[in-house]
């Protein structure tokens, strides 16, 4: 078993190394939240200033959000100033999924939302992927912050029941929701900690090997092995979706933890 671990670990360290090859960047194993901003940081060095200058506000919001002013300040020495009339903060934006769920749970109870979802109809005609996502992940005891919220999350059960009729919806729908609602149920099962409903879900996205799946089967597996290289394999002078993806994954890991504690 230990030599297998030392053969798995050097697999590691070589595949972080043939993608930083790749791509003309190189990142360390260190797989805290820290290191791997770091990572990201290393990966968006190959890309054209530019783009670069686009990709700064979210790099520096990752790392404020995972390591605070002094890992923001560490990171924004590396990436090049925006010139200040382009300078925006737009704030987040409004959970219109939850809103939706919201106004259906409160007058019909849960089961309206289901059948609102499922008929895809009243408010629900568009965006029910994100209405069923926004319940599920207070009823799997996230984002507590009123008693329409906290009544979900009493309820036994009904995060995986919300699980159950994403992906069943996922099955019937035209191929692009059926992605969305992929989508959500993935990201639900991984607030779940529920392996098997993640790796169902993934399957039947749009994009399967897209890096933000990586580190959401990550939270739930504890291996963060593999993220290092996940992020240098998505190195490129041409997108900057894979290091979007990444940052938007370590923020995951920073909010919700991992499943193991």
């Amino acid at each position: 078993m230990f030599k297998t671990a030392i053969v798995a670990t050097l697999a590691a360290i070589l595949a972080v190394t043939f993608a930083g090859a790749q791509s003309g960047a190189v990142c360390g194993q260190d797989t805290t939240l820290s290191g791997l901003v770091r990572c990201a940081a290393e990966a968006a060095a190959v890309l054209p200033e530019d783009k670069r200058v686009r990709l700064r506000p979210d790099m520096l919001r990752t790392a404020q959000s995972v390591g605070g002013d002094a890992l923001e300040t560490e990171i924004a020495g590396r990436m090049p100033q925006a010139p200040a009339k382009q300078r925006t903060d737009t704030g987040p934006y409004p959970d219109y999924g939850w809103q939706a769920a919201k106004d259906l749970i409160e007058t019909g109870g849960i089961e309206a939302l289901m059948e609102a979802a499922r008929a895809k109809s009243g408010p629900l005609r568009y965006g029910r992927a994100e209405a069923l996502l926004a319940a599920g992940q207070r009823a799997a005891g996230f984002g507590l912050d009123d008693g329409t919220a906290r009544q979900l999350a009493a309820q036994d059960g009904l995060a995986w029941r919300l699980n159950e009729v994403l992906l069943e919806m996922a099955r019937s729908a035209e191929a692009f929701e059926a992605g969305d609602l992929a989508h959500a149920a993935a990201r639900l099962a991984a607030l779940r900690c529920d392996l098997k409903t993640f790796d169902t879900a993934r399957t039947m996205t749009l994009a399967p090997d897209a890096i933000r799946y990586t580190f959401w089967r990550a939270r739930i597996t504890g291996d963060r092995a593999g993220l290092p290289t996940a992020i240098m394999t998505g190195a490129s002078s041409e997108d900057t979706r894979p290091i979007r993806q990444a940052l938007d994954g370590i923020e995951f890991l920073a909010e919700f933890g991992a499943c193991d504690g």
